[in-house]
């Protein structure tokens, strides 16, 4: 049975806000957390019962890849997901921590992208894991971007300092679109086509500071069109309008569609005179349920691609296993690596709580985006009939499909659930040094 596209909308739906009520009703979690748990079980559950009748999960995985995660969440909620989370950001704030929240941004893809590669690329001889270091590389640069979702709703519960709030969320807003650059970038490197440092800051220009530009004219030109509408329903087809079609022009243009989404989200957020204070809140409370319901129905989506990512496990499991269990702890030491010396140099001029790398470190959570990217990294096949990839360089997708999700699985339930306290720990740490 094919699955259509409204099909696979409704169900996904279905599915989501049962599990919402479900975790909401009976258990309390974050509803990041919650959503993500009950994906994971309900694809669990399938598995189970595909020992019964295998045409449980396979129907249910065959629905999964029609749905097709990578270009649902790259193409189509990135953009509403990131103007919806920049709205609220303090750009007064922004502007007073902006080198701490370039830095980080920058640090915490790049340099952990190298990190996990060097050590990755070691350990993959080690264990014959067959990983090349580009291959190493490539999965640092997917899996380096953070997902701020569910830490700053628990920042905010736990009364957490403004700045702190605001280098994780500015950072990991900003990492996502060096992320995908970085990502490109060694893509053309495996597919050999010839990338030199020239051409890698002709795509840094094109895609970050063409995404940065876009931005400020969606921002300023957003802005402008709403106060002269002056109505809440005018105001939010206009955001809407930004965050779908001035999404899709930014990738059009071969620009970085999410950086152009968190530079617009922040300056239409900003401009506090273009509405009445009642029609600014029904802006307010739209995008907020756009929020809600996104990172619902992502991670929710995160979940059941399990169903996928055990459908590829090829013969050599084992290989797919070891690798889940090597990155996840790779990917926590690359991350403190890389922000513990910037970090450092950074306290020289600029205040930061004592406990800082921690938090950054153990809430640096992974999203879809992560997954959406790995998703895109061709089956062997393709990459030897049409990237012409030689045998001895082809990269195993199902290995890092698996360590992908590994580390993103780890990242939203362990993390998650354990950052709450630890934050609280911190906040208590720093009031009695006071």
């Amino acid at each position: 049975m094919e699955l259509t596209a409204y099909q696979g909308i409704g169900i996904i739906i279905t599915v989501t806000a049962l599990v919402s009520f479900i975790n909401k009703r009976f258990f309390g979690l974050h509803p990041t957390i919650g959503v993500m748990l009950a994906g994971l079980a309900v694809a669990l559950v399938l598995m189970i019962a595909g020992y019964f009748d295998p045409r449980f999960p396979a129907t249910a995985t065959k629905w999964m890849q029609g749905l097709q995660f990578n270009e649902l969440v790259l193409n189509c909620m990135l953009g509403f997901l990131l103007f919806s989370g920049s709205l609220h950001v303090d750009l007064n704030m922004l502007k007073r921590r902006g080198w701490p929240i370039g830095v980080f941004a920058l640090a915490g893809v790049v340099g952990t992208a190298f990190i996990i590669a060097f050590v990755l690329h070691a350990l993959s001889n080690v264990f014959g894991l067959g990983l090349s270091f580009l291959h190493c590389l490539l999965f640092g640069a997917l899996i380096s971007p953070t997902d701020p979702i569910a830490v700053l709703a628990i920042l905010r519960q736990v009364g957490a300092p403004k700045d702190l709030e605001i280098d994780i969320s500015g950072e990991s807003l900003f990492n996502d679109g060096i992320g995908v650059v970085m990502f490109l970038v060694v893509v053309r490197l495996i597919t050999g086509q010839g990338v030199s440092v020239p051409s890698v800051m002709g795509l840094f220009v094109v895609e970050a500071a063409g995404g940065i530009g876009l931005g400020v004219v969606y921002g300023y030109l957003g802005s402008r069109l709403i106060r002269q509408a002056g109505e809440a329903r005018v105001g939010v087809l206009i955001t809407l309008a930004i965050a779908s079609g001035g999404f899709l022009l930014a990738n059009a243009l071969h620009t970085s569609g999410a950086l152009a989404m968190v530079v617009a989200g922040v300056l239409v957020g900003n401009h506090e005179n273009w509405l009445n204070r009642h029609a600014r809140k029904e802006l307010d409370d739209f995008w907020e349920v756009v929020d809600e319901v996104g990172n619902a129905i992502l991670f929710v989506l995160v979940g059941l691609e399990v169903l996928v990512v055990s459908g590829e496990l090829r013969p050599e499991w084992w290989k797919c296993v070891l690798g889940g269990s090597l990155a996840i702890p790779i990917v926590l030491l690359a991350r403190a690596g890389s922000l513990v010396v910037p970090l450092s140099l950074l306290r020289l001029r600029w205040k930061f709580h004592h406990n800082t790398l921690a938090i950054l470190t153990w809430g640096g959570l992974r999203g879809g985006l992560p997954f959406a990217m790995a998703l895109c990294i061709p089956s062997i096949s393709d990459q030897i009939q049409r990237f012409h990839v030689t045998r001895d360089r082809v990269l195993d997708r199902a290995l890092v499909l698996t360590m992908t999700y590994s580390v993103v699985a780890f990242s939203i339930i362990v993390q998650g659930l354990t950052i709450k306290p630890l934050i609280r720990r911190a906040m208590a740490f720093e009031a009695g040094r006071k």
